[in-house]
């Protein structure tokens, strides 16, 4: 993939069970992306990545192309590192489950921080009330 753009879809550190799953769904959302494990993650997750790795097509950062990225979709995270190959045409997409991140208005943070950035937020409202608090 030298020399062509591409996409790739990029998680957290220290990953949590929710992030290779948000990597599964922005995969199936946008197939011609790449899914990229991020360096550190958690014991269990890695553990279970290590039995079912033939399952998915997650790629490891040492295995991921070199190259212009074209569109980085950042899932299930509050920050954004510029992986290499964005330049300052990158498109940026975020998506992201937090609500808590939605009402505290840090998704315009984003914005400033990414210039190219188009944000989604996908939130379980049955379980948030108006106030976002947790609901019992």
């Amino acid at each position: 993939m030298t020399g062509q753009a591409f996409d790739i879809i990029l998680t957290h550190e220290r990953t949590d069970f929710d992030a290779p799953a948000s990597l599964l769904a922005a995969s199936l959302l946008f197939p011609e992306a790449i899914p990229v494990l991020p360096r550190q993650m958690n014991r269990n997750v890695r553990d279970f990545l290590a039995l079912y790795k033939n399952h998915f097509r997650f790629v490891a950062p040492d295995d991921a192309p070199r190259g212009k990225v074209r569109r980085a979709i950042l899932v299930d995270t509050r920050a954004a590192n510029s992986p290499k190959g964005t330049q300052s045409d990158t498109e940026y997409i975020v998506i992201d489950h937090h609500v808590a991140l939605a009402q505290a208005n840090l998704m315009s943070e984003a914005h400033k921080l990414l210039p190219r950035a188009r944000t989604l937020v996908w939130a379980d409202r049955r379980q948030h009330d108006a106030a976002g608090r947790k609901a019992h």
